[in-house]
């Protein structure tokens, strides 16, 4: 026995490091968990509706995301309670890791899907 490490406990593993674990080992079970919950739907997040929301824009503003899909997803931060403030801080937040031309690409369709005319200078009609 000598030399031999005793077993590690199943019920000493953080949750968070199991998942991170799952997913980096490409488990199929948990990959589908991750790939289909609902937007704002899990009562057991971590985040809540609200954050987890507009991590879901921040993470559709950096990749560039088109501005249907941001219009949902700010429809969706909305209802969840998110101001506009708080929406275009998202942009704001995400600046500094996306770059300067991100930023500046992203603003006009962020201001589509929040319900701005920038061409006009009018809040254009918006379920907002």
């Amino acid at each position: 026995m000598r030399g031999q490490r005793p077993a590690p406990s199943l019920t000493s593993v953080d949750p968070a490091e199991d998942l991170l674990r799952r997913l980096a080992f490409n488990d199929e079970n948990v990959l589908g968990m991750v790939l289909t919950r609902q937007l704002g739907g899990d009562d057991e997040s971590e985040l809540g509706p609200k954050v987890e929301l507009l991590v879901r824009l921040a993470a559709l503003l950096s990749v560039g995301a088109a501005t249907p899909s941001l219009r949902e997803a700010v429809g969706h931060a909305s209802a969840a309670g998110a101001t506009v403030s708080e929406i275009v801080g998202v942009l704001v937040a995400v600046g500094p890791a996306v770059g300067l031309a991100s930023v500046v690409a992203s603003a006009p369709k962020l201001a589509l899907a929040i319900g701005y005319d920038l061409e006009n200078g009018d809040a254009a009609e918006s379920p907002h």
